[in-house]
């Protein structure tokens, strides 16, 4: 009899172990889909019709290049490398970069450092998603890694060719906070620096700055020769 009284304890205390093991599991589950959920970035992004932002972009970049004074000057000199572009509006939390080669040579590497954006204080770059590579060529993203990256965004590419274009998200985040959620807005200040046919050394290293234009409804950077 105290044998059968003991194995039914044991019984029921083995299942209200497994029942609290259970509710731990889901209760983990749930306040991981939370803190995810919280960062509005990656929420956006997972939510993005690419194919509309990348259209999205390139109407854009030919109101740009036909109505905008600065970028018709650069063409006109020859200063002008490239366009990048952020789609918006600055209220948006779907942080899609587009970038458009517009001169003849390969553009083989881009840099995007947030370090003087969200008015100085500073973004970073946790991770990359959804990249679109230029037609024919590849994107591969050197920095950062998967959901760990504490600074720029550094790609290359291959046969990233005159008007060819390549387009990524990013997850921008703070330095104190990995669930931050930036606006388009935020990012004003970043810079992006690309570099052409890397194997020569005398080959063109170019700079711009994103700023919202509210005219296009989208942040834009003019990227410049600065070298040779």
């Amino acid at each position: 009899m105290a044998s059968g009284t003991g194995q039914g304890t044991f019984s029921r205390k083995l299942r209200v172990g497994l029942l609290l093991l259970a509710t731990f599991v889901a209760l983990h589950a749930t306040q991981a889909r939370l803190v995810q959920a919280a960062d509005k970035n990656t929420l956006a992004t997972s939510h993005h019709p690419v194919t509309t932002l990348n259209t999205k972009m390139r109407a854009v970049l030919k109101q740009v290049m036909r109505k905008n004074a600065r970028a018709k000057a650069l063409i006109s000199s020859g200063a002008l490398c490239a366009i990048a572009i952020i789609p918006g509006p600055d209220t948006s939390f779907d942080i899609r970069f587009g970038l458009f080669n517009v001169i003849d040579q390969s553009l083989d590497t881009a840099i995007l450092d947030s370090f003087h954006a969200l008015e100085g204080a500073a973004l970073l770059h946790s991770s990359i998603s959804d990249p679109t590579a230029p037609q024919g060529g590849t994107l591969t993203v050197e920095y950062p890694p998967d959901e760990a990256g504490k600074g720029p965004v550094v790609l290359s590419f291959t046969d990233f060719d005159r008007l060819e274009s390549a387009s990524f998200n990013t997850d921008p985040d703070t330095y104190d906070d990995p669930n931050f959620s930036a606006t388009v807005k935020d990012l004003d200040g970043t810079t992006i620096e690309v570099v052409y046919d890397a194997a020569d050394p005398e080959s063109q290293r170019c700079e711009g700055t994103f700023a919202f234009d509210a005219s296009q409804n989208a942040s834009i950077a003019l990227i410049t020769q600065v070298f040779p």
